[in-house]
């Protein structure tokens, strides 16, 4: 273990445990919340982790770390998946953060960040997800041994908008059941998906249940309707015992940073599947 010659003290300003220790000539500050004597052995057990660890205080920049990451994503994740991670990184990730060492990178830095995007009146959901997706980066990033920082202090901004919900007024439902068209470019056209609207509207169904289609699985033992279109779908039977123990194995690997997680994913839901790392 790397030589620690001092301990953690109360900090009274920001109510948190802080230690500051060096490594080869490099300088980092480890911090923990937790009252008492438990949170000044949290904050020692951080810095000793670090003063322990391999990694090179030199590092790369985080753009091409975050490359590596993005690759690796594409390989093992669902386009869907893989098209919010690459659009984040290149939108957000990047550009604010691209040019800092991996190893160099802190608190402040991820938090100017969250701060632009809200200055930007990006909503608080978005700034959850830029956030979100930076930590599961992070996370890699500590499994491959670039980093070991973890956000500590960070924050969503106060100032986020929230997004709010437009509801139907009397005068939109007449308007909808009334007229076929809309305007597209400045121009008014007919929209064929009127009749869906209508049908969403009357029935309640969510965005993806009717106007994307969103097809049921044959293990949710499909019923015909009189309409070919739809068909109705009973809940697939659930050993909510061996649920919870799967879940269970799932948190564990997941606190122990486990490399592989898929197989276990699949023990739960049997339909998802994965291609075998070589």
């Amino acid at each position: 273990m790397g030589k620690r010659t001092n301990t953690a003290t109360w900090n009274e300003k920001y109510n948190r445990w802080q230690i500051n220790v060096q490594k080869d000539g490099y300088r980092r500050s480890f911090y923990s919340s937790a009252p008492g004597r438990t949170g000044q052995r949290e904050a020692n057990a951080k810095a000793d982790a670090w003063l322990d660890d391999g990694i090179s205080p030199t590092g790369e920049r985080l753009e091409a770390a975050y490359n590596q990451y993005r690759q690796e994503c594409k390989e093992n994740m669902s386009t869907t998946e893989y098209n919010h991670v690459d659009s984040v990184g290149r939108v957000w990730i990047i550009p604010n953060l691209g040019k800092r060492k991996i190893t160099e990178l802190n608190d402040g830095d991820v938090q100017k960040m969250l701060d632009k995007a809200a200055a930007m009146g990006r909503s608080k959901k978005t700034i959850q997800d830029i956030n979100g997706i930076l930590n599961k980066f992070l996370k890699w990033c500590r499994r491959n041994k670039k980093t070991t920082y973890r956000p500590d202090d960070v924050h969503i901004p106060a100032s986020a908008r929230l997004k709010g919900k437009t509801v139907l007024q009397p005068d939109d439902l007449c308007t909808l059941f009334s007229t076929d068209t809309a305007l597209y470019k400045g121009k008014r056209q007919k929209d064929e998906y009127i009749h869906a609207y209508r049908f969403q509207v009357l029935t309640g169904l969510r965005p993806g249940e009717k106007l994307y289609e969103e097809l049921l699985m044959k293990e949710e033992g499909l019923q015909d309707t009189d309409n070919k279109l739809i068909h109705i779908g009973r809940p697939i039977e659930l050993d909510e015992r061996l649920f919870f123990q799967q879940l269970k194995q799932l948190e564990e690997a997941s606190k122990e940073e486990n490399k592989d997680i898929r197989p276990l994913i699949h023990e739960v839901v049997p339909t998802y599947h994965y291609q075998e790392k070589r």
